[in-house]
C-alpha cells in the first residue's frame, strides 16, 4: 500500500518526462555506436587520456541504458507490453531529427527559429505542457 508520500501510480508529467530521457539516452547510445564505428573506419584514435574519458562517457551512457532499460521493463509489464519497440522507434526518429536540425541550421542559424515554429504549429497534444517547453525554450 502506497504512503501518503509515494504516490501508487506515475503521474503523465512524469511518466512523459522519463519517456523522453529513456529515448534520448538510448539515442546517445545508439549514436555512440555509430561514433565508434566511424572512427573504427577511419582508424581514428584518440590519445591515452582522450581515450579513457570516451570509454568512461561509454560506460556511464550503457549504465545509464541498462537503468532506463530496467524502469522501462517493469513500466511495460505494468502497461502490457509493446514499449521497447517504441523506444528504439522513437531513439532513431530523435536522432534523424537531429541530424536534420544540424543540417538545416548548420550555415543557417536562423532556421532554428522555423523549425521551432514550424514544430510549434504542428502540435497535436498537450504530452508536455507549454511551460516546460518553454523553460528549455528560454535557454536558446
Amino acid at each position: 500500500m502506497a504512503t501518503k508520500t509515494e504516490q501508487a501510480v506515475i503521474t503523465d508529467r512524469t511518466g512523459n518526462d522519463f519517456a523522453a530521457y529513456a529515448v534520448l539516452t538510448t539515442a546517445a547510445e545508439l549514436l555512440l555506436r555509430e561514433t565508434e564505428q566511424q572512427m573504427q573506419l577511419d582508424h581514428l584514435q584518440f590519445k591515452h587520456e582522450q581515450k579513457r574519458l570516451v570509454r568512461d562517457l561509454q560506460a556511464a551512457i550503457n549504465r545509464t541504458k541498462y537503468l532506463c532499460e530496467r524502469f522501462t521493463e517493469e513500466m511495460a509489464i505494468a502497461s502490457g507490453g509493446g514499449a521497447f519497440d517504441a523506444l528504439l522507434n522513437d531513439s532513431n526518429a530523435a536522432i534523424v531529427l537531429l541530424m536534420r536540425y544540424y543540417n538545416a541550421v548548420h550555415s543557417k542559424a536562423e532556421n532554428s527559429d522555423k523549425i521551432r515554429a514550424f514544430m510549434k504549429d504542428l502540435q497535436e497534444s498537450e504530452l508536455f505542457p507549454e511551460e516546460l517547453i518553454q523553460k528549455f525554450e528560454s535557454r536558446l
